[in-house]
């Protein structure tokens, strides 16, 4: 309703100034000012206990025409004694047995994905030992969830940072450096004449030159993934840690019957992220392992083989045989037998 009125819905504003009114007669004045400016735990408290009293339908369809007559004697149902910072829990002195069990039912629900079917059943039956074991669980799944995202955050800061884009290393409010922003101040004769080692330069911009063309082509082998998985679903969880260049999810399974592919990454940090995070990045419930593809080391080395092969000097016996073959081909020339 907040957003319509600010996009411009001048015909919600009464059912809102009528809600307002009404919640009036039944809440104490200082919760409903703080509700009113905002405050969140305030707000939170404010719904649970409207819900769990039965006025929460109430409020939500009060009747426009009889929301300015004051004829209800209702008690204020929430007090700003109750409100207990900053876990935003009312202190459980205050509270009964029964508002203690709603509020640790409504925990444990919002956490269901952590916990076991078995242990919720046992929830359900009113056990002890499965409200123990619910919590421990709860405990220790959010532990692992929030290390798991420390991980990839770290990660992915890593990537940034060798790629040469360090958190806070550009000033704000100033440019990015373009083509017209290069104030050329020498041409390249005078690099030359001023170079002492201009072999030295020379070997440094060639192996420069390799590195770039050899991290381009750089492809990572991962496998140990969901059966069902999507190219969409796996490049959502590693473009929080990288830039990827391409996915590739082929039809064939490996010799044990699994699913595997390959990433293309856009640089070398971002390889080097993806490989310091092979084990620990989960897709579909599965730890996903990540190594470099064997595919583009086994072509290098069939490369340097070949080049090796023709480098490699004819022999003598070759020698005689190419001398032989032109004697005979002058002889028959000039008619020679």
């Amino acid at each position: 309703m907040l957003k319509a009125i600010v996009q411009g819905n001048d015909k919600l504003i009464g059912q809102a100034a009528a809600r307002i009114r009404f919640m009036k007669e039944i809440l104490e004045g200082e919760v409903l000012e703080a509700a009113c400016n905002g405050d969140e735990e305030v707000l939170q408290l404010l719904r649970l206990h409207l819900m769990n009293e039965g006025w929460w339908n109430k409020v939500v369809n009060v009747d426009l025409r009889k929301s300015g007559n004051s004829n209800s004697n209702q008690k204020p149902i929430l007090k700003p004694v109750r409100l207990h910072k900053p876990n935003n829990i009312p202190v459980s002195g205050l509270l009964t047995k029964e508002e203690e069990k709603n509020l640790l039912g409504n925990f444990i629900l919002n956490k269901r994905e952590l916990v076991h079917p078995n242990v919720i059943k046992m929830v359900q039956a009113d056990e002890n030992e499965g409200i123990r074991m619910t919590l421990n669980q709860i405990h220790y799944g959010t532990l692992r969830t929030s290390r798991q995202t420390k991980e990839i955050k770290k990660g992915r800061m890593g990537c940034r940072q060798e790629e040469g884009h360090p958190k806070g290393s550009r000033e704000k409010g100033k440019p990015r450096k373009g083509y017209d922003n290069v104030k050329f101040k020498k041409s390249f004769a005078d690099i030359l004449k001023d170079n002492k080692h201009p072999g030295q330069t020379q070997q440094k911009i060639a192996s420069r030159f390799s590195e770039s063309a050899h991290n381009s082509t750089d492809t990572l082998f991962f496998s140990d993934f969901e059966e069902g998985a999507k190219v969409v679903n796996i490049w959502k969880v590693l473009k929080r840690i990288g830039r990827v260049r391409d996915i590739i999810l082929p039809r064939k399974k490996d010799r044990y019957n699994k699913r595997f592919g390959f990433i293309k990454p856009m640089v070398m940090s971002c390889a080097k992220s993806f490989m310091r995070l092979s084990n620990k990045i989960s897709i579909g419930g599965n730890k996903i392992r990540i190594q470099w593809a064997k595919k583009y080391a086994d072509k290098k080395e069939r490369g340097v083989q070949l080049k090796n092969l023709r480098r490699i000097a004819p022999t003598i016996l070759h020698r005689v045989i190419i001398l032989v073959w032109r004697g005979k081909t002058t002889a028959a020339n000039n008619g020679w037998e």
